[in-house]
């Protein structure tokens, strides 16, 4: 399906639900996001466009259980391309935003991983997030930080993250991992 305008999808919780193959383009208001999750169980958005964005692309605001955010392609958003508490972020391609992926808080395991993350001013953010992992990402071209990250149990390997002002910011980081990351090419 596809939607010019906004509030697409303004607070679900859907359980056992799959958002498979949407457009939203040009969503105008900033004061609302395409994608607004209340909380869900169970519940993927997958093989989606969701471009020119006012505010954030795919939001979730309270705690969900096995929630996916899996081969998107997020574009030209004023605020978060994916911002809250995931399960699985992966193979997202996210650019052009003030923040490209954004864990936002919540203890529960996350894995972002194979994810195409440029163009923005911050890449990827990890936010007090409990035994996260961020692996076999590229990171790249972002005009601040390729990531940050402030929190416990993080585990970075196997990234590729280049060309942005700081290739990892660790702000208040403790009980963290980095191997394996190719670091290059960072102002």
């Amino acid at each position: 399906r596809s939607a010019n305008g906004f509030n697409m999808f303004a607070d679900i919780s859907p359980t056992n639900y799959v958002l498979d193959s949407i457009t939203i383009d040009t969503n105008s208001d900033s004061t609302s996001m395409s994608v607004r999750i209340s909380s869900a169980v169970n519940f993927t958005i997958q093989n989606s466009y969701l471009i020119n964005n006012a505010s954030h692309a795919i939001a979730m605001f309270s705690t969900g259980t096995n929630i996916k955010i899996i081969n998107n392609y997020i574009s030209g958003s004023a605020g978060y391309g994916i911002r809250g508490q995931f399960t699985v972020v992966q193979g997202n391609v996210v650019n052009g935003l003030a923040t490209g992926i954004d864990t936002n808080g919540g203890n529960a395991p996350t894995i972002i991983t194979n994810n195409t993350v440029y163009g923005n001013s911050n890449g990827i953010v990890v936010s007090t997030s409990a035994n996260t992992i961020v692996s076999n990402n590229q990171i790249y071209s972002n005009t601040n930080n390729g990531m940050i990250i402030f929190g416990a149990g993080v585990n970075v390997s196997n990234n590729s993250i280049y060309s942005n002002v700081t290739g990892i910011n660790t702000q208040s980081a403790t009980n963290l991992s980095i191997t394996n990351n190719n670091i290059f090419s960072n102002s």
